[in-house]
């Protein structure tokens, strides 16, 4: 008489039966999608022949956190070259390789470490270059593919998939006028150039309220006024006796205005003023709505529309992921139809939303196509 199968028999061949489906249900979930992206900001700006403009590094690393950044920059040494590379301000506390560059060969060579736990967040500071215009045309700064930023996750991953080039415009400095009006005694030389090394380019937002500035005093220069206000046309009331060169700010999301003016033998110089634009606060949460539902025939694509606010900077851009493929997605192309394709399946759709400030916020969403 045949022998009857026991339980444990029966349930060691149903999971034999199910083991292989279940495999290869778990190897086709979407993996978490990880990406940084090194900038160059203000990514347009333009200087004379003789003057000089900062550019500065950026890391984003949001969704993992990097511990180390590894970068060459190319630039055009016909038409520019480096005057200076500050580390100040820098996420990166230890240096391999020290901020090097070569005006010969037009580059610009780091390398750095956060320690543990690393850096998460999307506008840390690397590093900040002065160039100097040598020639009129027009510079085009890049990255160079070996660049490289890597995760904090024990196995040096290289997690960066992004990198952005930026254009200096060089003008001749024989445009300025040739006899231009001569000054009050009381303003010669006395209008200060300020610059900040946190925000570099006065028409773009960012989401570091710790400000940082720094200007030349003109020689004989006895003391300064400082202030800052919302107000353009704003007038320093801070008197100090000793002429200062430097200020560091923390301030709340707005448009500011920092403003100096210098005194001389002669009096009181012009007002010099510089806007900084703040915004810390992340846009919120987007909508994904799909207006022909989130099923359709095999082979068809999907409909999908994006749809949130930002009360301060404005929204810049989307990233879309489909299975973890990125798209970038417009802020006016986000409003519209924006078709998603991919196969027959469930498929895991991640919407990042970034302001004009490059914060951002998630939205994932289920899509059955």
């Amino acid at each position: 008489m045949a022998k009857k199968a026991n339980w444990k028999e029966l349930m060691t061949l149903h999971l034999r039966a199910y083991i292989p489906a279940l495999v290869a249900f778990l190897f086709l979930l979407p993996s978490p999608v990880f990406a940084a992206a090194l900038s160059l900001s203000p990514t347009n700006a333009s200087v004379r022949v003789g003057s000089t403009v900062t550019e500065t590094v950026f890391v984003l690393s949001t969704d993992q956190a990097m511990n180390a950044i590894s970068g060459t920059i190319s630039f055009p040494p016909e038409l520019l070259q480096v005057v200076s590379v500050s580390k100040a301000g820098s996420v990166l506390s230890l240096w391999v390789q020290d901020p090097t560059f070569s005006n010969a060969d037009g580059t610009i060579s780091f390398s750095g470490i956060v320690p543990n736990p690393g850096y998460t967040g999307s506008h840390g500071l690397t590093i900040s270059i002065q160039f100097r215009g040598k020639r009129a045309g027009t510079a085009a700064i890049s990255f160079s593919p070996s660049s490289q930023v890597l995760a904090n996750d024990g196995n040096g991953t290289d997690i960066l998939n992004d990198t952005n080039s930026a254009t200096i415009t060089v003008t001749s400095s024989a445009s300025a006028p040739s006899t231009p009006p001569a000054p009050s005694t009381a303003e010669q030389g006395l209008l200060a150039r300020i610059i900040s090394s946190t925000h570099p380019d006065q028409t773009q937002w960012y989401n570091r309220p710790h400000a940082i500035f720094d200007w030349t005093n003109a020689q004989g220069v006895s003391g300064v006024r400082l202030g800052y206000d919302k107000d353009a046309d704003g007038e320093p009331s801070v008197p100090y006796s000793e002429p200062l060169s430097h200020k560091e700010l923390d301030l709340e999301d707005g448009i500011w205005y920092f403003h100096v003016q210098e005194k001389g033998s002669g009096g009181w110089g012009p007002i010099s003023s510089y806007r900084v634009q703040i915004d810390t606060v992340p846009p919120l949460p987007s909508t994904v709505t799909f207006p022909q539902g989130t099923t359709t025939p095999s082979g068809s694509s999907i409909t999908a529309l994006f749809t949130t606010t930002d009360e301060l900077s404005g929204i810049d851009h989307y990233q879309v992921a489909v299975d973890g493929k990125v798209f970038t997605v417009t802020a006016d192309a986000g409003s519209r139809p924006y078709q998603v394709s991919a196969g027959p399946g469930a498929h895991m759709l991640l919407v990042q939303t970034y302001d004009k400030a490059k914060i951002l916020c998630y939205r994932r969403s289920i899509v059955i196509l």
